[in-house]
Formats: structure tokens, sequence, C-alpha cells
């Protein structure tokens, strides 16, 4: 027989009279409701860290691998060539075994055991960003447009794409479609289909492009939401004077951000 239920029925059943009898059982439902909200508040905690998880981590990647030239001193973005031995096939590293202290009821304990990580790297791909600004017939908006190519992993945005459809990055000629989000669509009254301009500063002169509106998003976060634009890549490999080669770095993406510290 179960110990926890053994004790729990003879204290239940000890009670002489109804009134104490009573009492036990309405000390005995306090402390399983309160154990059963417990479980249920714990649960919407881990499903909310979760999900904001995704969200940022969705549009930057758990890890990002820029150019780490000591020379690079401004903030202005540095080339990587594209050309390195991890990319792409670093996504097929699956779970991956390590050592760490055993523990015991939260205790460190000074012996190392092997274990293995929840999972391995899911997915890289690469990208390049460029601020400019929005101009409309009315409006004008500071944004950042973050170049893709045809590795992006369009699986977690078409969960946030509210209208229109992903970019169409084709081999032969550089896309000029954008996807900006809700929040700023909303501000600049632009819908799908609609063509604007955006301007960038190259080497020190306004260099416009015109973007045509193919997709809008809304991930909830507005701290990415009112800032950021997708486009080709290719566009701002030629604002930046770039090869196709050249990229501004590599987003890495976990199958578990649990495995960070093991995984970098």
């Amino acid at each position: 027989m179960n110990l926890e239920y053994f004790l729990a029925t003879r204290v239940a059943q000890s009670g002489k009279q109804s009134f104490s009898r009573l009492i036990i059982r309405i000390a005995i439902l306090a402390i399983a409701l309160s154990i059963t909200v417990m479980i249920v508040a714990t649960a919407l905690i881990r499903g909310f860290k979760h999900e904001i998880s995704n969200k940022i981590f969705g549009f930057w990647g758990h890890v990002h691998i820029p150019d780490t030239s000591t020379a690079n001193l401004t903030n202005e973005e540095a080339p990587v060539d594209i050309n390195q031995d991890f990319y792409p096939s670093m996504d097929t590293i699956r779970q991956v075994k390590y050592l760490a202290y055993k523990k015991i009821l939260g205790h460190q304990l000074d012996k190392k055991v092997e274990k293995m990580t929840n999972g391995g790297i899911r997915h890289i791909q690469v990208y390049a960003n460029r601020p400019g600004i929005i101009k409309t017939k009315k409006e004008i908006e500071g944004i950042i447009v973050k170049g893709i190519g045809k590795d992006f992993d369009w699986q977690y945005l078409n969960q946030f794409l509210q209208k229109g459809r992903p970019l169409n990055l084709t081999d032969s000629t550089m896309s000029r479609e954008i996807i900006i989000s809700e929040l700023t669509a909303n501000r600049l009254n632009l819908k799908i289909g609609d063509s604007f301009t955006i301007y960038f500063v190259k080497k020190g002169s306004q260099a416009p492009r015109k973007f045509k509106l193919v997709g809008i998003y809304r991930t909830g976060l507005a701290e990415y939401d009112k800032v950021i634009a997708l486009v080709d890549i290719r566009q701002v490999q030629h604002l930046r004077g770039w090869s196709e080669n050249q990229v501004g770095g590599f987003e890495v993406f976990l199958d578990d951000i649990d495995d960070m510290e093991v995984l970098t």
C-alpha cells in the first residue's frame, strides 16, 4: 500500500467526533487545492517563458556568429565570408554528450557524471542588417532592414504572418519585396501590394530603394515589431558594397534553449 495514502486514510478516520473529522477533511482538501494551484501556476509560467523565448529567438537566433576582427572598432556591421567549415553543415549536430557536476536535492557534489543535451542544432542561416528610413507620402519611420537568404527558416515567421506571403527569393534577380510588422503598416497606413521608398546612407550619400509590401507580421513584442523589416539579403549586400559571398553573420537556432551553455 502507498505510504502517503495509508497515513492520510488513518488521519482522516482517526477523529472520533464528526466535527473533528470534518476539520481534518477540510484541511486535506485545502492542501490538495493548494498543490493543484501551484502545479497550474508553474505550468503557466513555463508556457509563457517558452512562448516569449520563441518570439525573441525566432527573429535573432539563439547564437550569433558575426565578425570577430578587432580591427572593426565601430558599430558598423563588418562582413563575414560565407564559406565557413561549419556552414551549412552545423545543423546536422544532434544530441551531445557532456560532463556535469552531480546534484542531490539541489546540492552540487564534487563528482561529474555524463549527461546528454536535450537536443542539438536545429538550423543555421545567414543575415545582414542595414538601418534606413521609410518614407511615404505623409509619414516617415525609422527601420532596421534585415536581409535574409534562401536558407531562411520560414517555419517560425509563418506563425505570425497576418497578411500576405513570404518573400520570393530567386537565383536570377534581386527581389524588391519586403515584409514589415502590423505595427509599422498601421502607423504608415500601408497595405499589401503598396510600394514605398526606404532611404539608406551609402558612402555619405542618400541611397533610396523602392520596395513592394508582400507580407505583414505581428509577434506581439513591440521592441521587434516596431523596427524590423525583412528583405532579400542581396539588397543589403549591394548597399554595403559587399560581394555575394559576404554576409553580416550567421544565426544559429537550438532545439532547446537549456542546451545553450553546452553547445556554445
